[in-house]
């Protein structure tokens, strides 16, 4: 469609409905890499990271 709009001279129209949620998606990406990162170089600096449980045991006391 966007091809069409633009042999036709036409502006191609714009989906700004999810404009915001793609700014806080990348805003979160960055921090994962961010966090990623730093821990990668704690690890190459001799650390090591705590393993995290992947869910919360309800019958666990």
């Amino acid at each position: 469609m966007a091809k069409a709009a633009k042999a036709a001279g036409m502006e191609a129209p714009t989906d700004t409905r999810l404009e915001g949620d793609r700014e806080v998606l990348l805003q979160q990406l960055r921090a994962e890499r961010t966090q990623a990162a730093a821990d990668a170089q704690f690890v190459a600096d001799g650390g090591v990271l705590p393993v995290k449980p992947l869910f919360d045991d309800p019958f666990k006391r």
